[in-house]
């Protein structure tokens, strides 16, 4: 018999039906995040120029940082959104493929 069916693994990439969701879930996130730190970024920028003294300095100490955290959060969500974006599986499965085997001695 020239032909026999043998076993053979094949290798099988794709990209998970949810990692597009969840990419935009988080590029949803770092828009949201960007946004809060514009509303503080004006907020801190209406402050009363007259205020003063230590609870001003106490407030300031406190606040002033907040943007650029919320804009660190935005990069790294958009981060994660590209690398869950472009994750694969791989999955081995089994197929049986015929193949020609010689019988001569």
């Amino acid at each position: 018999m020239p032909y026999r069916s043998v076993e053979v693994r094949v290798r099988k990439e794709f990209v998970p039906a949810e990692a597009h969701a969840i990419a935009a879930r988080l590029r949803t996130i770092a828009s949201r995040a960007r946004l809060a730190a514009d509303k503080v970024r004006r907020s801190l920028g209406k402050l009363d120029g007259d205020w003063e003294g230590r609870a001003k300095i106490r407030f300031m100490d406190a606040a002033e940082h907040r943007p650029d955290r919320l804009e660190a959060v935005a990069a790294q969500a958009e981060d994660a959104a590209c690398r869950v974006e472009n994750l694969t599986v791989t999955v081995w499965e089994s197929e049986l493929q015929r193949v020609w085997v010689d019988d001569t001695p």
